[in-house]
């Protein structure tokens, strides 16, 4: 799936997150979405501990498998929804830092 199409779907939440939620406004947003990805970076943080059988006995049994890749797939959801309130030309940037990484480590095409 092209970025774009996934990119209209995640502008899709963002209008709803804007109806449900009229009081998040400029910085007030910002701020709740960056909260959001702190919130899903530790979920993640704690799927991939129970992935790897580092939890104490009692939590441990809470974690499938499927619970890192959801809780990741969370973790860039919320992202691209930052980038959505930040109006960042997300393709553009992704793009632009991939050349940058690519000719560092020279990988450039």
């Amino acid at each position: 799936m092209q970025f774009n199409n996934l990119l209209q779907k995640y502008q899709k939440i963002d209008k709803y997150f804007d109806r449900t939620f009229p009081q998040l406004t400029g910085d007030y947003k910002i701020l709740a979405r960056l909260g959001k990805i702190s919130e899903e970076l530790g979920e993640l943080n704690s799927a991939i501990h129970g992935q790897l059988k580092l939890h104490r006995p009692e939590k441990q049994v809470k974690h499938q498998p499927s619970n890192v890749s959801e809780e990741w797939a969370d973790l860039f959801n919320t992202v691209i929804l930052l980038g959505i309130t930040l109006e960042i030309d997300m393709p553009k940037a992704i793009d632009e830092r991939l050349t940058q990484i690519l000719s560092r480590l020279d990988l450039s095409e």
